[in-house]
C-alpha cells in the first residue's frame, strides 16, 4: 500500500478526483440531469464528425472536417456548460434548484435536437417517441414553441 501511495499513478487518480470534484461543485453538484447532457453532448460530437466525414456538414464551406469548425463548436459546448453554472449560482441566490435544473433541460432538448439532425443527414432512422421527449423536455425548460 505504501508504495501505491508514493507512485504516479496515485498521483494521476489524485489529480482526477481533485479536478472531477471541483468542476462537480461548480456545476451545482453531479446529477442524472447532467451526466445525460454530457452524454448527448459526446454523442452529438462523434454524430457530428461521422457528418462531416460524409461530406455533409452545414458548418465548413467544404462540407467536411475543418478545424475551425470544430473550435467553433468546442467553444460553444464550453458556453453551455459556463451558463449552467451561472443558472447554479442564480439558484444559490434565489435559495432555490430551479434555474440550472431548467437550464440543463434545456440543452439537453437542443442537444437531442441536432443528435436528430445528424441521424437524418447520415440516413438513420429515429424513433417518433424520441421527437415526443424532445417536446416534453421543450415544455419543461419553458422553451415550448
Amino acid at each position: 500500500m505504501q508504495d501505491y501511495i508514493g507512485s504516479n499513478e496515485y498521483l494521476a487518480y489524485s489529480l482526477i478526483a481533485i479536478v472531477g470534484g471541483a468542476i462537480s461543485t461548480i456545476l451545482g453538484g453531479w446529477t442524472e440531469a447532467l451526466t445525460t447532457l454530457i452524454i448527448c453532448i459526446v454523442i452529438d460530437i462523434v454524430l457530428g464528425f461521422g457528418v462531416a466525414l460524409k461530406g455533409k456538414s452545414s458548418k465548413s464551406i467544404s462540407g467536411f472536417l475543418s478545424s475551425s469548425a470544430m473550435w467553433r463548436g468546442a467553444f460553444k459546448k464550453g458556453c453551455i456548460f459556463a451558463i449552467i453554472i451561472i443558472c447554479y449560482h442564480i439558484d444559490l441566490l434565489l435559495e432555490t434548484e430551479l434555474v440550472r435544473n431548467m437550464a440543463i433541460l434545456f440543452y439537453i432538448a437542443g442537444e437531442i435536437v441536432s443528435i436528430i439532425e445528424n441521424c437524418n443527414v447520415l440516413g438513420i432512422k429515429v424513433p417518433k417517441v424520441l421527437i415526443r421527449i424532445i417536446d416534453t423536455l421543450k415544455e419543461r425548460s419553458g422553451e415550448k414553441e
